[in-house]
């Protein structure tokens, strides 16, 4: 599962957590320190089971609605995180990002690409990123994110042909931890690791070793064309930036769907008057 730490965030004296993986013991939450944000990391959790948990604040039962729901028994509604399904555990997404014009909007028509969710009903993601305060990751071109409830890293792996970085981007709370063991000291200024191994990415926040440095608004809208997708993101400051992305279900077919993503990136070219040369790809297990 995804989610290694709950958050809840607003202006509360005490707040705790109570779910199935604490078998409904209500287990204290913490501030982290100097907002009015509240971290509990959880256990590793199997992939294929669903879990529910509420949020006690200030003596009161209550759930975030900005987060997944589904009712109880009681009539009312715990939050829950959903359980992944094989396919979306396996799959290996392939991207290639371009920079995007004013017009995009009739040239996604006219190239065939269909708007999948209309303009009305943009996806809003907010990334929150994460570092030390050394910046240990981002010298190393790694990059720890929370975004809309799960952690996601990002870091190189090697060079595409076109001479632009390979990226492996992961969600696998694991393997996020055991890179965060190597990249981030054992000191990191004032803050002193508890013991050399942490469980999850909570524990790095919790005692200090991480902290946010920046949290990103966008809204994406989503374009379809046979089993080829094109995203396109917003940020709250009007920067734009599109990807053209494939999924499939085995290492053997990154390179075919690399080489249709390639041709259609060079139709779009023509189109938007994309450079070539700023484009790359990342391959991504999730």
């Amino acid at each position: 599962m995804n989610t290694r730490a709950i958050y809840w965030k607003g202006n509360a004296k005490d707040v705790k957590i109570s779910g199935t993986f604490t078998n409904w013991k209500s287990k204290d939450m913490k501030n982290i320190s100097g907002t009015d944000s509240w971290i509990s990391p959880v256990p590793f959790l199997s992939e294929d089971e669903e879990h529910e948990y509420k949020f006690l604040v200030d003596g009161n039962w209550i759930h975030d609605p900005d987060k997944p729901t589904k009712p109880n028994s009681l009539g009312t509604l715990n939050n829950v995180i959903e359980r992944k399904t094989p396919s979306e555990v396996s799959m290996i997404e392939v991207e290639r990002k371009f920079n995007v014009p004013d017009c995009y909007e009739s040239l996604m028509e006219r190239h065939g690409f269909k708007n999948m969710m209309g303009f009305e009903r943009d996806e809003e993601l907010c990334d929150i990123y994460y570092d030390s305060d050394r910046y240990d990751l981002m010298k190393e071109d790694y990059w720890l994110r929370w975004r809309n409830g799960d952690w996601e890293l990002k870091y190189p792996v090697g060079v595409h042909p076109t001479g632009s970085t390979l990226y492996h981007e992961t969600s696998n709370v694991r393997d996020i931890v055991s890179k965060l063991q190597i990249l981030i000291p054992q000191k990191n200024n004032q803050s002193v690791r508890n013991s050399t191994i942490f469980n999850n990415i909570g524990d790095f926040i919790c005692n200090q070793i991480l902290h946010k440095f920046a949290e990103l608004k966008t809204k994406r809208r989503h374009y379809q064309k046979d089993n080829v997708n094109i995203v396109v993101d917003e940020t709250n400051w009007g920067y734009k930036v599109g990807e053209i992305e494939m999924v499939v279900k085995e290492k053997s077919e990154v390179p075919e769907a690399s080489k249709k993503i390639d041709s259609i990136a060079r139709q779009l070219s023509k189109l938007m008057m994309i450079n070539d040369n700023n484009l790359f790809v990342i391959f991504s297990m999730f």
